[in-house]
């Protein structure tokens, strides 16, 4: 893959699916037509280092893909993308978990079929409802502190032929906040709104039992447990943006897990 490839895709993941192909073919037609321009003009060879040079007169990816997208107010162009994935995550493992504990309570008996159901949908809408405007109030709160974030490489000069280099170990794999982000929000449902974890029918009496159940003890400090995976799923927010390790996440990642 050259490097008009690589700079195609990272624009590519800027931009929303629908409309991905289009933008891109377009770019990838604007930037040739540029090479073949500034190739003529200085009688220089359409090489690696012109590229270089032409996609830095193009700008950032994120950028690219940004001029390409209707205005957005309370989250702006680029956070949105990060904004979309993480709301997607939330709203997907709100709605499974939630069907889940509708499926056990009516296993157990512990209501009603209809009734359970009717319940289920109010209980689904309200969790639905609770999750996206976290998500919204999250990513609207980085947006007004994001310049205090510094945000890797927003600042700095942008130099297109690091798209070619490897990754370094500073970088965050995508999945690492995803499934931080996820296994949290499921930990959240399970504690606050399962009184405890069901196990298969008692062969001798064909009832379901308990199997845990939280004790008074833990119920008193679950407020501060709730507190910290909330920071924890922040925190993976952020680096969800940043998709780098900086000295701060770093310390507010120690700072996490000592609190935890």
């Amino acid at each position: 893959m050259n490097l008009i490839d690589r700079y195609i895709n990272e624009v590519g993941e800027h931009l929303p699916a629908r409309q991905r192909s289009d933008i891109l073919k377009e770019i990838r037609s604007l930037i040739e037509d540029l090479l073949a321009e500034k190739s003529r003009a200085t009688g220089r060879p359409n090489d690696e280092k012109l590229t270089i040079e032409v996609l830095k007169e193009m700008g950032r990816p994120e950028k690219v893909a940004a001029s390409y997208l209707p205005p957005r107010y309370l989250i702006g162009p680029e956070l949105f993308p990060v904004f979309w994935l993480v709301l997607k995550i939330v709203l997907f493992v709100v709605f499974t978990v939630g069907v889940l504990i509708l499926a056990v309570r009516i296993a157990i008996g512990d209501i009603g079929v209809w009734l359970g159901i009717g319940d289920g949908i109010g209980n689904l809408f309200n969790w639905l409802v609770l999750g996206l405007g976290w998500v919204v109030v999250t990513f609207a709160i980085i947006e007004l502190v994001a310049p205090k974030m510094k945000i890797p490489n927003k600042e700095k000069e942008w130099d297109p032929a690091a798209l070619l280099k490897k990754p370094d170990t500073a970088k965050i794999p995508l999945a690492t906040p995803i499934v931080g982000i996820i296994g949290t929000l499921v930990a959240l449902v399970i504690f606050n709104l399962l009184p405890g974890v069901p196990v298969i029918k008692n062969l001798n009496d064909g009832e379901w039992r308990i199997l845990l159940s939280l004790s008074d003890a833990f119920k008193r400090i679950l407020p501060l447990i709730n507190i910290a995976w909330v920071l924890t799923i922040a925190f993976h927010c952020v680096t969800l943006v940043q998709r780098r390790w900086s000295s701060v996440l770093r310390l507010a990642y120690i700072g996490l897990q000592v609190f935890l």
